[in-house]
């Protein structure tokens, strides 16, 4: 019983949040204002509160939250895309597999998503061109370059190759780290989406949880500097602090 009536509550929240990117866009038009594409963004913001309200997350940030740069975060889960889409809209690198996905590929698309296709090396240069291109026009690009989902409880070594994108722009590179915790459950079973689960059925799962906390811890930015190997080391150890000291 508890499993359908948590089908049908996710049901409901995506289709209301299906309906809503058509009144955005119709409320910018009537404002005039729809072709800034500003609306696309207050829809991500809306749709990433509503979400988090459906599935009982309570995201608490530290830190100063960047106007723009390269977001560097260590990853869980879908969760962490909508927690930071709350906290500071930006625009995502995620695997091609997402778009795939049925209803929650075209939100990635109507997001802005830049989808990087992981099976073949020679399809870096189109998505870091486009990362480099909003980078300069001093947009937040978020990557997590562990490349997959973890348990949380480290930091896999991360892929160096976005990390080019900031040298490029010369922007600065924001360390994050996102812990959750979720009282009475298994954080690592309930919460985390990892292990190569089914999407909607964890969904699903989750929507029983009563409560998860979502605490987001923003680093102070670092310089780009020319060389991104050596960034992405720098970076990926600022992440594992800042995870650190979450626990503490």
């Amino acid at each position: 019983m508890q499993f359908l009536w948590n089908s049908l509550r996710l049901i409901f929240a995506l289709t209301v949040a299906f309906l809503a990117h058509p009144f955005f866009q119709l409320r910018a038009t009537l404002r005039g204002d729809a072709k800034n594409g500003a609306w696309q963004k207050e829809w991500l913001q809306w749709g990433s509160a509503w979400a988090l309200r459906i599935l009982h997350v309570k995201v608490e940030s530290r830190g100063q939250i960047p106007k723009g740069g390269l977001l560097v975060s260590n990853h869980q889960g879908y969760l962490d895309i909508l927690c930071l889409n709350v906290l500071c809209t930006s625009v995502f690198v995620a695997k091609a597999e997402i778009k795939s996905w049925p209803l929650f590929g075209l939100f990635s698309k109507w997001s802005g998503t830049i989808f990087l296709d992981r099976n073949h090396r020679t399809a870096v240069r189109g998505p870091l061109e486009r990362v480099v291109e909003l980078l300069r026009k001093g947009e937040r690009v978020v990557i997590f370059p562990e490349g997959t989902d973890s348990d949380g409880t480290s930091v896999l070594p991360f892929h160096s190759s976005f990390f080019e994108a900031a040298i490029q722009a010369q922007c600065p590179v924001v360390p994050l780290a996102i812990r959750y915790s979720a009282p009475g459950v298994s954080r690592d079973e309930e919460v985390i989406y990892w292990k190569d689960r089914r999407f909607i059925f964890h969904v699903i799962r989750l929507l029983g949880v009563k409560e998860v906390r979502a605490k987001v811890t923003f680093g102070q930015p670092i310089e780009a500097g020319v060389d991104r190997k050596m960034l992405s080391n720098q970076v990926r150890e600022k992440v594992l602090r800042l995870l650190r000291a979450a626990d503490a």
